[in-house]
């Protein structure tokens, strides 16, 4: 999705998937109203869609891309003016970044014969009748959500051009939840603050290794040395792995993701013993989780951002407000449970370390065929 602004009107050029514009028709609540059609056996039927019914019907065709999403200025909803659109034999180039080489895309002549709706999108132009930017732009799903096969994953890659430094984010789902757009640059530095938040939080094994080194700590000032050393090396490689400064080889992000895993093997081990690891270990630790990051910063913000540099500020005192919210309700749960029963306290670590363990151990194992068959 590509916003600017024209003549005091916004523009928006979206490309959808093209199940996502017959959400309704593919859930049996309306038939293909002539747009759709049903091609091979009947016991393994596919589904096209027509680029010359479409043509031969454009504006009953724009209807329907008008009622695939529902949009908002301020408290307002308005109805949007589809201004063009074009079928596309398979999704938009990875490379597209800019309003310019979405326009250009959109040029392109639809394809004479049908087209698959699994691979198929419709690029579409439209325009808001209001100046989106002196009051919150909201986008929402107009259609019901799809249940996606296992493994699918549907993206929403916002690339905001309406001021003078254009701003880009992901965001995951089919819109069935209100998408409301930042507004100025606080607004989009919360909105990458917030996404590295809940990056550490939804991160399973980032989660893990804070828990087990926030476990491993003796002191005050140990914990604080293990969390800079941690904080120091995923800095470095959120920055390089994100600014392409990593390898591209298919092996390099699994090996990473099994690396990660194996990482907090290493930490539970030396919390339970209660080792000391030096500050370069947890260095090295954070090396490999901060390439952990930059991948999910890259998906966040797309190929080509056109922001990189305060994203990737935001994003990053995200982690660590998320990381240090993960050590204080560690530290303080435990402190309740010592002064309660010291015993269990010790008990109650030792038991989360081992499960921890166990955990990762799994996660290795999972992991390994990925990086084999890179």
């Amino acid at each position: 999705m590509f916003l600017s602004e024209a003549e005091g009107l916004t523009e928006v050029l979206v490309f959808s998937p093209i199940p996502l514009v017959f959400a309704d028709v593919l859930s049996g609540e309306k038939d293909t109203e002539g747009f759709l059609a049903t091609v091979g056996p009947a016991d393994a039927p596919g589904v096209i869609l027509l680029p010359e019914a479409a043509n031969a019907a454009p504006e009953a065709f724009a209807a329907r891309l008008a009622q695939s999403l529902r949009w908002r200025v301020g408290p307002r909803e308005i109805t949007p003016e589809i201004e063009a659109f074009r079928i596309l034999p398979g999704p938009p180039p990875e490379g597209l970044a800019s309003v310019e080489a979405a326009a250009a895309l959109l040029a392109t002549p639809s394809p004479e014969g049908p087209v698959s709706i699994g691979s198929g999108y419709v690029a579409m132009r439209l325009r808001l009748d209001a100046q989106a930017l002196l009051l919150p732009l909201t986008v929402e799903a107009g259609l019901p959500a799809l249940t996606l096969a296992e493994g699918v994953r549907i993206d929403n890659h916002v690339v905001d051009a309406r001021s003078d430094t254009p701003r880009s984010f992901t965001r995951p789902g089919q819109l069935e939840r209100p998408l409301t757009l930042p507004e100025g640059w606080i607004g989009w530095a919360a909105e990458y603050v917030y996404q590295g938040i809940v990056h550490i939080l939804e991160g399973i094994d980032h989660v893990f290794l804070v828990v087990a080194m926030s476990l491993a700590a003796t002191t005050a000032l140990s914990l604080l040395r293990n969390i800079t050393a941690f904080t120091l090396g995923h800095a470095v490689t959120l920055a390089a792995g994100f600014l392409g400064y990593a390898p591209r080889s298919a092996w390099f992000i699994p090996a990473v993701e099994a690396a990660i895993a194996a990482t907090i093997i290493m930490a539970a081990i030396t919390s339970y013993l209660r080792m000391r690891a030096s500050a370069t270990i947890y260095v090295l630790i954070g090396l490999l989780h901060g390439f952990g990051f930059s991948f999910v910063l890259a998906r966040l913000l797309g190929p080509g951002s056109p922001d990189l540099v305060p994203a990737l500020a935001a994003f990053t005192v995200g982690i660590e407000i998320g990381q240090l919210a993960i050590v204080a309700m560690v530290l303080a749960l435990f402190w309740g449970l010592r002064q309660a029963t010291a015993p269990g306290a010790e008990l109650a670590r030792k038991s989360v370390l081992v499960i921890l363990g166990l955990v990762a151990t799994y996660m290795v194992v999972e992991r390994i065929p990925a990086l084999l068959g890179a």
